[in-house]
């Protein structure tokens, strides 16, 4: 097992996508801070983009490096796996009798650490273009402390939505159905019909009111724009994140052990 993981890293690293991706989040994390900073420039007249005058420091935008995480990272874990099938990698390895569960994990491992990293990079970013433009401030320990909760819940519901990624990787396999099905998940147009259409069965034929996008856990992928959450709704995602991760591993792992490998 461990050596599946280290030669998975391996081969994360040293994937050319994994570095354009990366690249891309980190582009677009340092473009939305200028952006931020001329947009709020131009409406309150402020010269030379100084938003220091209404408080703005690099904490203040930390949190949106993640902006940019969920949509780049969705498409390269999706190439990540089903490159694996379209190149023959896995048919190979699990010829040489590799235990499948072994296999599966291990890849899901690797992807898991895709969202981690490129938020790592990304509000990164963010905070260096903050300090460049605005410097670092005075932030109180009440701020840091709500920014890292933001972003641990932020990356708590990618790591369930990445897991999602995995097992569609593994169940589709080809490159472009993967790339779509995945894409389809993380965009909220299609999560949204799907959810609409589910809570007017449920009330149609079932006269049962229940908000499924509560529990739709794409629906929170902008949580780090907020600093605040309330207890209930922690423990609730806490819940519903964990619930996703669980399901998609055992359902991604069996299909994978019972199909044959052509």
């Amino acid at each position: 097992m461990l050596n599946l993981i280290i030669s998975d890293f391996y081969k994360l690293f040293k994937r050319k996508s994994f570095y354009i991706c990366a690249l891309i989040a980190i582009a677009l994390s340092a473009i939305n801070v200028f952006t931020l900073s001329f947009q709020m420039g131009m409406q309150y007249g402020i010269p030379d983009l100084d938003l220091k005058l209404l408080g703005y420091n690099a904490f203040f935008v930390v949190s949106g490096g993640a902006a940019s995480v969920g949509l780049v990272s969705s498409i390269f874990s999706s190439l990540f796996i089903s490159g694996e099938f379209s190149a023959g990698v896995v048919r190979t390895v699990i010829l040489r009798g590799v235990n499948r569960f072994y296999f599966y994990f291990s890849k899901l491992i690797a992807v898991l650490s895709v969202p981690i990293i490129y938020t790592i990079l990304s509000c990164g970013t963010a905070f260096a273009a903050g300090c460049y433009l605005w410097g670092m401030g005075d932030p109180d320990k009440s701020t840091i402390i709500s920014i890292a909760k933001s972003l641990g819940m932020f990356l708590m519901i990618q790591i369930a939505i990445h897991s999602l990624y995995v097992m569609v990787s593994f169940l589709v396999r080809s490159t472009g159905a993967a790339v779509a099905s995945n894409l389809a998940i993380v965009l909220p147009v299609v999560s949204g019909m799907l959810i609409w259409l589910i809570d007017y069965i449920l009330l149609k034929w079932f006269n049962v009111q229940c908000n499924v996008g509560d529990y739709w856990v794409g629906n929170h992928t902008l949580i780090f724009q907020s600093m605040h959450f309330a207890k209930d709704f922690v423990i609730r995602m806490s819940i519903v994140s964990a619930s996703y991760l669980v399901l998609s591993s055992l359902i991604g792992s069996f299909t994978f052990w019972k199909r044959d490998i052509k």
